[in-house]
C-alpha cells in the first residue's frame, strides 16, 4: 500500500513541546537540521518509519469544515511550497503544545520531517511526516580511560521505540490527505491526544481502496490471460 524504500529526506527539524497542563515551555528551534552524515539519515530514517507496518488509513477531518483542521491547513501548505517548511513546522508544534494540555501526556522532542519519492498505491509522492519521541531509557557507554575499559551510562531514545507517528501522504487533498499513524502508548487518553485533538482523524472509508485493489487484480488477469493467448 505504501512503500518508504525509496524516499529521501528533503527536510527534517526537531522542536521540543513540553506540557502545558504542568506549566513546561515549547522549545523551537531556529532553523532545520542539516545533518551531512548519512548513517545518521540512516538510523533516522529507520527510526521513524519502520513501525509503519499497519494498513489503516485516515484522512484530515473537522466537523464543520476540513479548512477548520489546523494540521491539514499547515500540512497542505508545505506540499505547496517547500519554503513554508519552517514557519509551518513551527505552526505544527504550537498546535501540538495547545493539545497538551493534560497531566498524563509527556514532553519530548517533536520531529517534522519532508520527503520526497514516496509510494502509495503505485503513484510517487511526497509525504509529510510528524513523529513524538517521550520516552528515554538509560544505555551502558563502554570507553577506554588510560590502559583499560571502564563503564559508563547514559540516557538517550531508544530508536527501536518510536512512541507517536504520523505520515502524511500528498494524495487526495480534497478528502483530507492520506493519513497513517502509530501510537505506541495503548492509552486511551494518548489516542485521543495525538489522533483525534491533535490531527484530527477518521478513518478511511474502505471501500474506494478495496474497489482499487479489486480493478488492480482484474487488470492483471485480464493481462495474464492476453499472454497466454499470445503464447499459445
Amino acid at each position: 500500500m505504501y512503500d518508504f524504500s525509496k524516499a529521501k529526506i528533503n527536510s527534517i527539524i526537531v522542536h521540543n513541546v513540553g506540557n502545558k497542563y504542568e506549566d513546561e515551555s515549547l522549545d523551537l528551534s531556529m532553523k532545520p537540521l542539516d545533518i551531512a552524515d548519512e548513517s545518521i539519515k540512516q538510523v533516522l530514517f529507520n527510526y521513524f518509519f519502520s513501525p509503519f507496518k499497519k494498513d489503516e488509513l485516515y484522512n484530515f477531518h473537522h466537523e464543520r469544515s476540513l479548512n477548520e483542521n489546523m494540521v491539514y491547513n499547515f500540512t497542505k501548505d508545505i506540499f505547496e511550497n517547500d519554503f513554508s517548511f519552517y514557519e509551518n513546522s513551527v505552526n505544527i508544534a504550537k498546535q501540538l503544545f495547545i493539545k497538551s494540555n493534560h497531566p498524563n501526556i509527556k514532553s519530548g522532542e517533536f520531529y517534522v520531517v519532508h520527503l520526497k519519492n514516496c509510494i502509495f498505491y503505485d503513484e510517487v509522492c511526497d509525504a509529510i511526516g510528524l513523529f513524538k519521541s517521550e520516552s528515554k531509557e538509560t544505555f551502558l557507554k563502554v570507553f577506554l580511560s588510560g590502559d583499560s575499559y571502564q563503564l559508563g551510562c547514559e540516557n538517550g531514545i531508544n530508536i527501536k521505540k518510536l512512541d507517536k507517528g504520523c505520515v502524511i501522504f500528498n494524495t487526495s487533498k480534497e478528502e483530507g490527505y492520506n493519513v497513517c499513524i502509530v501510537d505506541k502508548t495503548n492509552k486511551n487518553n494518548d489516542t485521543v491526544y495525538w489522533r483525534d485533538e491533535f490531527l484530527g482523524l477518521k478513518p478511511v472509508d474502505a471501500s474506494y481502496f478495496n474497489t482499487k485493489n479489486y480493478l488492480e487484480l482484474c487488470k492483471d488477469f485480464v493481462k495474464d490471460v492476453y499472454n497466454q493467448e499470445n503464447d499459445a
